[in-house]
């Protein structure tokens, strides 16, 4: 019969493992270890000592617990050289600076209670959406975390009931058909239509879209390269960063009645510039341009007004999952690494619903 473990262990949200075990009615604490085995082992060697007589309590180091907006700046920085998202470092650090800092900037991590952080979501239902506030949320949980990581506190004290609840955004998304995409990609100007085609039928992100270079389109296979994507830097201006994630790099198949657009384009309107973009206007183009260009394209077609650059990657997902895409083949032409995200592509429209119940 195996042994009970002498104390317990838990893995932190860096992906560690650190021990803890009682003495004298205290709590005492391993150093954090890559492997659950590595602490076991040292948990063990504790045990060992004090059956042996030779353990000692170790010192507790005196360590200085800094405010909470010093411990935000730092950990901003630590993400930074992380290598997070640029969009990502934006929005938290704008979601600190406007709705967490402003109320619990000035007290120490060990000062910040489960209330503090009702009121931190409170405060921000008072003036964004819920779906924002949720943000907020996540932000200072994450921000919270780490300082458990790091020791600077002892457990995370963001718990608010239903905060963190998924809502579901206002405005549905829309799946246009085979047929009006391709009246779509008529309808647009000649100079924006590959984007039209890279969106919808490419399964792009408006950002890998902007980001596409001449060398990333190959004419004769009919394919388009993912490994770059625009977005917006510190102080909100447009610039060329890393994908989303690393599922996010891919090439992706165009389809094969469309090749003239690709060949076209790279003929009459990939013009010189700095960065060798395919798309270009005065610098990289902006999700509002683009989704500017296809309302305009959406009226001339007489398609949804409220048309944007996601519903086309959605048309596309969906188109693909009705053509017999597997959840992996979805998975691998959307860039996403999780398959609950790729579900929402494989919905079903009211007249598809008629065709399959006339099967039946």
């Amino acid at each position: 019969m195996a042994r009970a473990l002498f104390g317990s262990i838990r893995r932190t949200k860096s992906g560690n493992y650190i021990g803890r075990y009682r003495v004298g009615g205290k709590d005492y604490y391993t150093a954090t270890m890559r492997t659950k085995t590595e602490v076991r082992d040292l948990l063990a060697q504790i045990r060992t000592e004090m059956i042996q007589g030779q353990w000692t309590p170790p010192l507790r180091k005196t360590r200085h617990t800094p405010t909470f907006a010093t411990w935000a700046d730092e950990w901003i920085t630590a993400q930074e050289k992380a290598g997070l998202s640029v969009n990502t470092i934006r929005a938290y650090t704008s979601l600190l600076a406007v709705h967490i800092t402003p109320i619990v900037g000035d007290l120490k991590l060990d000062e910040i209670t489960t209330e503090h952080a009702e009121i931190v979501h409170a405060t921000a239902l008072g003036k964004v959406a819920p779906i924002t506030a949720r943000n907020v949320l996540l932000c200072f949980s994450s921000c919270m975390n780490a300082a458990v990581d790091a020791r600077l506190v002892t457990e995370n004290p963001v718990k608010v009931k239903g905060g963190l609840k998924r809502h579901r955004p206002i405005r549905p998304k829309i799946a246009l058909d085979a047929d009006q995409v391709d009246d779509l990609i008529t309808a647009t100007p000649g100079q924006w239509r590959l984007g039209i085609l890279l969106m919808s039928y490419g399964c792009l992100r408006y950002g890998e879209c902007a980001a596409v270079k001449v060398d990333d389109l190959d004419v004769e296979r009919l394919t388009v390269r993912v490994d770059e994507s625009v977005k917006r830097d510190k102080n909100g201006g447009l610039c060329l960063g890393v994908p989303k994630s690393e599922a996010a790099y891919r090439t992706n198949a165009l389809p094969a009645r469309h090749g003239q657009i690709v060949e076209e384009h790279l003929r009459l309107f990939a013009e010189p510039n700095p960065l060798d973009v395919v798309f270009w206007h005065e610098g990289l183009t902006s999700n509002r341009r683009w989704n500017g260009i296809i309302r305009d394209a959406a009226a001339a077609a007489k398609l949804p007004s409220e048309l944007r650059c996601h519903d086309l990657r959605h048309t596309g997902l969906t188109l693909y999952g009705r053509a017999g895409a597997t959840l992996a083949d979805l998975m691998e032409r959307a860039g996403h690494a999780d398959a609950d995200t790729v579900m929402v592509y494989q919905h079903s429209s009211a007249q598809r619903d008629r065709e399959l119940i006339d099967r039946v």
